[in-house]
């Protein structure tokens, strides 16, 4: 909302700060922290049970979020992959459609 010189330099300090300051430190951590679980998930077969080797070697050419990410993540069981699931995880649940009621006919009497 506030356009004035104070707010602009408020905004770069801030993001001084962000990437060279106190915060740069606590940042870099929680990057390394999310990088080591998803790491730990990539490692582990369908099972979780049994770590496998190469898994840094295997790159997907695919982008977005294929059945096999929401499976590996946890966030959709392997035997619940449809193509409605799929559909609805995508667009949304399927609303009816509401009905329109039909108009009364207007008697004219010119």
């Amino acid at each position: 909302m506030a356009k004035s010189l104070r707010s602009k330099t408020k905004r770069d300090f801030r993001s001084k700060k962000r990437e060279d300051g106190i915060y740069a430190a606590t940042e870099a951590a929680r990057l390394h922290r999310l990088n080591a679980k998803l790491m730990a998930v990539i490692s582990k077969d369908k099972d979780g049970d049994i770590p496998l080797e190469d898994a840094e070697g295997e790159v997907e050419d695919s982008t977005g979020w294929s059945p096999s990410w929401l499976a590996a993540f946890g966030l959709l069981d392997a035997m619940d992959i449809t193509a409605d699931t799929m559909h609805s995880l995508q667009h949304g649940p399927v609303k009816p459609r509401r009905r329109r009621r039909a108009r009364k006919a207007v008697a004219s009497s010119f």
